[in-house]
């Protein structure tokens, strides 16, 4: 099992494929594991290299605040012991704002940008309702020893009711498959204090890699104007809107997500 050591973190990581890399990185809570639906497809074009944020699944650390900055910091420090120096970037929700200020602060190791489901932080940000964040709040409220019981507390914000109404228990079983061990009650916190802390929208129009930016227009966590914000920030970025998904837009439309993410890392 590969570990890189990034200041005070040992940050497990996988690398699955061939070809050129591509760096995946994982929202709230989540782990490399949480990368089901992408990286068979995404390995039989590219070199997948997927990591555990701070806090999550194997990925070993002495403190337990977390920053954006660290977490950033973190992904480069995959890249090193991997031997990467150049390598996509693909990230969704919390992984997205992660994915900004990577390619904010390592600028030369990036090709190009995937951002997915996420926000550019601060008071240009479009906020959830009040009971959407609650529910996700309370998620950092109590510990969650259960991974199935934790994401059955948040179902109903990742997904329209529809999606859940047809596919709950497969994506439950798929969840169970992962044996991912949940994140702690202090993880969850410190995730969440570093989401409040994440503000990249006055700098995003330094950014000068060709950015693919991808939400659902049913997404009531992270409001798929987040993604039309971004987009316009972004000097070469492009906007791609999926009909009728929610935040779990990389699940719940999986193939054609896949296709738009391949097709975009393929060409040029």
């Amino acid at each position: 099992m590969p570990f890189a050591n990034s200041k005070d973190a040992r940050i497990y990581y996988e690398s699955q494929g061939s070809g050129m890399p591509v760096t995946m990185i994982m929202g709230f809570g989540g782990s490399s594991g949480w990368w089901f639906s992408q990286t068979p497809a995404l390995s039989e074009h590219f070199n997948v290299i997927t990591l555990d944020n701070r806090g999550t699944g194997e990925t070993e650390t002495e403190r337990d605040d977390i920053s954006m900055d660290d977490m950033a910091d973190d992904v480069a420090a995959v890249l090193d012991d991997a031997g990467v120096h150049k390598t996509h970037l693909v990230g969704i929700s919390m992984g997205g704002m992660i994915a900004q200020n990577v390619v904010l602060r390592h600028s030369d190791r990036i090709e190009k940008l995937a951002l997915c489901a996420t926000l550019p932080g601060g008071i240009h940000s479009v906020s959830p309702t009040p009971e959407v964040a609650e529910v996700l709040t309370s998620v950092g409220q109590t510990d969650q020893p259960d991974i199935l019981e934790a994401f059955n507390n948040i179902a109903n914000i990742l997904f329209p009711p529809e999606y859940l109404a047809e596919h709950a228990a497969e994506l439950l079983t798929e969840i169970a498959s992962n044996n991912v061990p949940p994140p702690s009650f202090m993880t969850l916190v410190n995730q969440l204090g570093a989401i409040m802390q994440h503000d990249t929208y006055d700098k995003l129009p330094t950014i000068t890699q060709e950015t693919l930016v991808m939400t659902g227009d049913a997404d009531v966590l992270v409001p798929p104007q987040n993604s039309e914000i971004i987009a316009g920030q972004i000097p070469n970025a492009r906007l791609k809107v999926f009909p009728g998904c929610g935040h779990g837009l990389n699940v719940q439309a999986k193939d054609e997500f896949n296709r738009e993410l391949i097709d975009f890392l393929k060409d040029g």
